[in-house]
């Protein structure tokens, strides 16, 4: 929902960055996960896209163990004395983040030492990465379902309002002409 001052802001701002662009002699990195909603007249300057697909289970489990502390008290079923980290518990905690992003596995990591700390517990245990990592998924999940129901629900909007032909069609033209009428109006 954007308004008419919200939408003339992002204008602007694209153009300036478009004619800093054309300045610019480096290179620039963009990125992000909603590249679909890029503007045309960036698509046309950008030489190279390069997609970065979800980390598998070797990579979500080499995160989950490079994000645990190596001097945190761990509970004999998270690491034993050696100091070596339970292979069979990285790469359960591994699976149950599956379509997790890196940054979302950090803060699952993050959130589980968190609760240990709030749960007085002397050590992170095995228990509390689990649950840290199971309420994260579903949390996730909960929110892709109200997504989807969101996304139901406007199509549904959309097609009652095309078919009961609910929507005003202005043509640019007409637009600038009422513009400038509220204009004389407001002088």
């Amino acid at each position: 929902n954007v308004d008419s001052g919200s939408e003339q802001a992002i204008n602007s701002l694209r153009s300036q960055m478009l004619m800093k662009l054309e300045e610019f002699k480096g290179i620039v990195f963009f990125a992000t996960n909603l590249h679909e909603t890029y503007d045309q007249a960036f698509e046309s300057r950008i030489l190279k896209h390069i997609e970065f697909k979800l980390p598998n289970a070797e990579a979500r489990k080499s995160i989950i163990e490079g994000k645990l502390p190596r001097n945190a008290p761990y509970a004999a079923d998270v690491r034993n004395s050696e100091g070596t980290f339970n292979e069979e518990l990285l790469k359960e905690l591994s699976e149950m983040l599956e379509g997790f992003s890196g940054r979302e596995i950090k803060n699952c990591v993050l959130e589980a030492l968190v609760r240990s700390v709030q749960t007085d517990m002397k050590t992170v245990s095995a228990e509390i990465l689990k649950e840290t990592c199971k309420t994260k998924k579903e949390e996730k999940e909960a929110l892709k379902c109200k997504e989807e129901e969101r996304k139901k629900r406007l199509s549904g909007m959309i097609k009652k309002n095309l078919d009961e032909k609910n929507y005003n069609v202005k043509s640019a033209e007409n637009e600038q002409v009422q513009n400038s009428a509220i204009r004389s109006n407001e002088v």
